[in-house]
């Protein structure tokens, strides 16, 4: 299996940056978040992510909304 890194993603931009950069382009990408409300901060993370040409994005949280995880399906790899 190939080595992964997660992210937690607790409205701290900078510790996503500063992880995110040391191994995007090396292994998946997994965003944590303990839960989604409007999904603004993990849209954030993905869409550096994307500009940052990371492999995979796999965003991974326990509660959302239908329509947040629905809109977020559409930006990362894997919800």
């Amino acid at each position: 299996m190939k080595p992964c890194v997660i992210i937690p993603c607790f409205n701290h931009a900078l510790t996503v940056a500063a992880v995110a950069r040391a191994a995007l382009t090396h292994c998946p990408v997994i965003v944590v978040d303990d839960g989604i409300a409007t999904g603004s901060t993990m849209s954030a993370a993905v869409e550096f992510l994307r500009h940052q040409n990371a492999e995979r994005i796999v965003v991974a949280v326990p509660v959302a909304p239908s329509d947040t995880v629905r809109r977020l399906r559409g930006e990362a790899d894997e919800v």
